[in-house]
């Protein structure tokens, strides 16, 4: 790869659109149903840039108790089913048995039992 590839312009327009997602990540805790951001653009107009460089700014933490995701990036399938999403997400997670399961272990709160990691703020 060209060193010239793997420079990262931060354009007036990138800096507003981390800004807006990071007001969206900060009103979770300030709102019963926080913010949400949509990212829409043409292909190769920068969402997945954008994207991972926001999931660099809150890096995993791994806790005695088990991880913390501040940030979960994960691809949704192609018409998710409840499962299929839930999967992709315990994936994500670095569950082990992400494709072990059944409908009831794909709901909040078997998801919630199954890792020892926590959303921000829940601990």
């Amino acid at each position: 790869m060209d060193q010239s590839e793997r420079v990262l312009v931060k354009y007036p327009l990138f800096k507003t659109a981390v800004a807006r997602i990071q007001a969206c990540f900060d009103s979770h805790s300030a709102t019963v149903e926080p913010d949400c951001c949509p990212i829409v653009g043409e292909s190769g107009s920068g969402k997945t840039t954008i994207i991972s460089y926001f999931e660099s700014l809150h890096p995993r933490i791994d806790h005695k108790w088990g991880l913390e995701v501040p940030v979960l990036v994960a691809k949704v399938p192609a018409r998710p089913t409840v499962k299929s999403f839930a999967e992709t997400l315990l994936y994500q997670l670095g569950d082990p048995l992400w494709s072990r399961g059944n409908t009831v272990k794909y709901t909040p709160a078997g998801i919630a039992q199954a890792l020892p990691c926590s959303p921000v703020g829940s601990r």
